[in-house]
């Protein structure tokens, strides 16, 4: 099961991050990660690429909008949203993830 921490910085002030771009997939297709002691259900796509991108002997800061962002209150989604931009650019790199290789899709990247 996939084990993170939840950070809070503001975005200039931010240690070096990358920031996932990824498809959300079929909401109903929900997979356990534990965000420090609290268990969440997230995506099957964002489990799967957390998993991808993890690396086991070192910190990744990972910004990912569905667990930086409270996706239960609208206000503050709206506000977080129009943010986006400035995050994606800020980050040191920007990681997509379209879900795990099929049919020998990895071949054609």
């Amino acid at each position: 099961i996939v084990a993170c921490e939840l950070l809070e910085f503001s975005v200039d002030r931010a240690p070096p991050y990358v920031a996932l771009s990824y498809v959300w997939g079929d909401s109903a297709l929900r997979k356990p990660i534990f965000v420090g002691t609290k268990q969440l259900q997230v995506t099957e796509n964002l489990e799967s690429a957390l998993n991808h991108f993890a690396e086991d002997d070192k910190t990744v800061i990972i910004w990912v909008d569905a667990l930086c962002i409270n996706q239960s209150d609208d206000v503050e989604k709206g506000v977080q949203v129009n943010r986006m931009g400035g995050i994606y650019r800020s980050a040191a790199a920007v990681l997509v993830w379209l879900g795990p290789a099929a049919d020998e899709s990895d071949l054609a990247l």
